[in-house]
């Protein structure tokens, strides 16, 4: 289920790779969540026919403003701490993709999320991010 606060994610993000990009209408990304581009090339917490684009850096509300009003700066590179049911340490390698904004899954059909790179623990997988562009 997608969250819908603030949270904490740990994980060793590349501020090299931090880009800036216009948040859609009516969105609110939290702040180390799961971020997508629409068709438009816009800001999305939704994986529906979306792009994965990165990890959200800071809290942007957008849920009143038009397409563009504010922009979310987002991580691009890096390997983060995500939920993962039933992740384990055989998993390893495996491409995963977005389940919502803050949870991933072994690559199915949607937008690929990057790559699975150890289980630390019960319901957590660190990813290396993978932003196609």
């Amino acid at each position: 289920m997608a969250v819908t606060a603030n949270q904490i994610m740990t994980g060793s993000r590349d501020p090299h790779r931090l880009i800036s990009v216009p948040v859609a209408a009516s969105q609110h990304i939290y702040e180390n969540t799961l971020v997508f581009l629409n068709a438009a090339g816009f800001a999305v917490t939704a994986i529906a026919a979306a792009t994965f684009w990165g990890i959200a850096k800071h809290e942007v509300d957008n849920s009143s403003g038009a397409a563009g009003d504010l922009t979310a700066e987002v991580y691009q590179a890096g390997v983060f701490e995500i939920p993962m049911s039933g992740v384990a340490d055989t998993d390893r390698g495996l491409a995963c993709e977005g389940v919502d904004n803050f949870a991933v899954q072994v690559l199915a059909a949607a937008a690929r999320v990057g790559t699975i790179v150890n289980a630390p623990r019960t319901g957590i997988a660190e990813i290396a991010i993978d932003v196609q562009v």
